[in-house]
């Protein structure tokens, strides 16, 4: 028989109990505290597909309340109220679906009690007898999926209807997009280049996209200028370049989106029509070029007449060649300032001071332009602008020639002035006008005819011109404002009938900055160096008097005739010579051969080549045939020196 329980032991029985009760009490209010306040809906469904509990939030994002949803199905009836969504819900969420313990995931649009649509996932896990279903509203969620899914596509779609190449890099330079038209302008696709550079800029382009990468990322600003580019097969491409950052949602650089617009078409038409331009102001001041040959060609009979008259005086006749010799220099001279305005190049920007090529144009005009009108100048500027010389070259001639032309049956005044100005903030009050800044303005003035309002709107459309036929095609002033605006500036311009024109055209100053040289310098300021150069041409004054000033600045010379001498001696000794400098016109080797033979016995040897004027060879040409420098004729010292160290001193980077 089982002993009967003493009152304490019964007494310590019941507090276990009503601890236990409790503790119980205390987990079941955490419970319905973690229930009420968790930011999911959550509900319990028994086995007969009632609902037991609902929690606030499942109330707060369907609207709906235990007694409004006694059932799943009422509650299917009110949350998907279309009778085929609602079979396929009901056929998902099937008891035969799922086991004992399991957990799915599901996410189904249904309707609130308010009649609003949301996106709703749910979770549910299957008990023995109940199960629990959480609700999370992802709504918000995944409209902005879709939002941002259809935003990428509508970008794609922009992207691949641009006719221009479009590529977006990574952080690291690496392609992760590229458009159709980059594989048809360029020749590659994004599936060989994954996790690549694209090797398609040119050398002497890379420093530019260099420093126009390093702008864009230090400033934060888009960038866009002109360059060149090469496609899959070699070919050069002239590329308008357009880039901006692509910032993640932390503000930081991620990468960068490029437009790449091809215009070699447009800069062959640009070029023709520069080149139209210039044979046109040719034949305006052929009259003018003729009248000053006369002159010449008169002075040179009368002295050549007077020295044959001086034979018996040596003395006599000495004098009388000096002036004959005067006059022939006076002829080089014109002849060179035609061929620097007609000639055919490649337009290509450096640092310039702007009064040297005003001054040389001036002089020109007063070879060309009849004595009836009076050139008065006022070149004052010494600062300097970045410009391609024969386009700024260009640009003077065409607004002076415009000038003559105003004034050529009643005479009058031309003025050319040259000074630096500073455009403020103030001055530049219109946000599409120039910018404000220090610039070199450079103003033409004439006593002419003059132009009323609405031709002075029209002066700069092509083909668009006030003179008769024989006397000018209109393109002109186009071409001028074509420059203008490639380099960065502006033009202004006024006239009144009767009173003239006045045209001002200003070019942004740049600061130049001195080149780190650790060479040494002599008196005149030019790097000096002790390398051994072979230096080929056939004129031997030229070739002496190069020698000669290589020499004063230290390097040590062997100068070679013809271009057989010069091989012969470096294949004797092929480690003997730093570097080589050959003329390009010679007879039996020209310097482009004898350059190709030299590379082929040692090809990490530098090439200079100099031409006074070939059409088998241009600047381009000649640094893609593996020179590494070019120089035009005549050459001035300064340029000669420094182009010689840029070169060696590159090529003592590299090694």
């Amino acid at each position: 028989m089982d002993r009967k329980p003493t009152y304490e032991e019964l007494k310590k029985r019941i507090q276990k109990f009503e601890q236990a009760d409790r503790s119980l009490q205390k987990e079941r209010e955490l419970l319905s505290t973690i229930l009420e306040n968790n930011p999911h809906g959550i509900a319990l469904i028994d086995n007969n597909d009632q609902y037991l509990y609902i929690n606030p939030c499942f109330t707060k994002i369907t609207g709906y309340k235990l007694k409004d949803i006694p059932s799943k199905k009422q509650w299917f009836k009110k949350a998907y109220p279309d009778i085929d969504y609602r079979k396929k819900v009901a056929k998902a969420w099937g008891k035969d679906s799922f086991k004992q313990g399991m957990r799915e995931d599901r996410a189904f649009r249904i309707r609130c009690k308010n009649g609003r649509s949301k996106q709703i996932e749910f979770r549910s896990t299957f008990l023995k007898n109940q199960t629990i279903s959480v609700l999370t509203d992802v709504t918000q969620q995944r409209e902005t999926q879709e939002a941002l899914r259809e935003s990428e596509e509508k970008l794609k779609a922009i992207f691949e209807a641009n006719p221009d190449p479009v590529a977006v890099y990574n952080a690291k330079g690496y392609p992760l997009y590229l458009n159709s038209a980059f594989n048809q302008v360029f020749g590659w696709c994004l599936n060989e280049l994954q996790g690549k550079r694209i090797p398609f800029v040119p050398v002497d382009q890379e420093q530019i996209t260099n420093l126009k990468i390093k702008e864009i990322y230090e400033s934060g600003n888009p960038v866009r200028f002109e360059t060149k580019r090469l496609s899959r097969q070699g070919q050069t491409i002239d590329i308008l370049l357009s880039a901006a950052i692509i910032k993640d949602i932390q503000g930081i650089n991620n990468g960068l989106v490029v437009n790449l617009r091809d215009i070699t078409e447009q800069k062959k038409i640009e070029e023709q029509l520069r080149q139209s331009q210039k044979m046109e102001a040719i034949g305006t001041l052929a009259g003018g070029i003729a009248h000053d040959f006369n002159n010449i060609l008169s002075g040179i009979f009368g002295y050549a007449q007077l020295t044959e008259m001086s034979l018996d005086d040596p003395d006599q006749a000495r004098k009388k060649l000096g002036q004959l010799v005067k006059g022939a220099q006076r002829a080089k001279g014109l002849v060179q300032q035609i061929l620097m305005f007609s000639r055919q190049t490649e337009h290509k920007k450096n640092p310039l001071k702007l009064f040297i090529i005003v001054k040389e144009a001036v002089k020109f005009l007063h070879s060309t332009i009849p004595a009836s009108i009076e050139i008065q100048e006022k070149i004052l500027s010494r600062a300097t602008v970045l410009a391609d010389p024969t386009q700024t070259h260009q640009v003077v001639m065409n607004l002076c020639t415009n000038a003559y032309h105003a004034m050529h049956d009643s005479g009058g005044v031309l003025s050319v002035d040259l000074n630096d100005v500073e455009i403020t903030e103030q001055e530049n009050p219109t946000v599409n006008s120039y910018l404000p800044g220090n610039y070199v303005k450079l103003e033409v003035r004439d006593t002419g005819h003059g132009m009323d309002k609405k031709t002075l709107e029209r002066i700069f459309d092509p083909y668009f011109s006030t003179k008769t036929i024989d006397k000018g095609t209109g393109l002109g002033l186009a071409v001028v404002d074509g420059i203008i605006k490639e380099h960065n500036g502006f033009i202004k311009t006024d006239s009144k009938v009767g009173g003239g024109s006045i045209f001002q055209v200003f070019w942004p100053i740049i600061q130049q900055h001195g080149s780190n040289n650790f060479f040494e310098k002599n008196q005149t300021g030019l790097p000096r160096g002790t390398e051994q150069i072979m230096l080929v041409d056939d004129e031997t004054d030229i070739l002496v008097s190069s020698q000669e000033i290589l020499e004063k600045h230290g390097y040590k010379v062997a100068s070679f005739k013809d271009g057989e001498s010069a091989l012969q001696s470096f294949k004797e000794d092929q480690g003997l010579f730093d570097l080589v400098i050959t003329d390009m016109t010679m007879p039996q080797m020209a310097g482009d051969e004898l350059a190709a033979k030299i590379l082929k016995i040692r090809k990490d040897i530098p090439i200079i080549l100099c031409t006074g004027f070939s059409e088998a060879i241009s600047e381009e040409k000649a640094l893609s045939s593996g020179f590494k420098g070019f120089l035009m004729k005549p050459i001035g010292m300064k340029d000669f020196v420094n182009k010689i160290r840029e070169v060696l001193d590159t090529r003592i980077k590299v090694l």
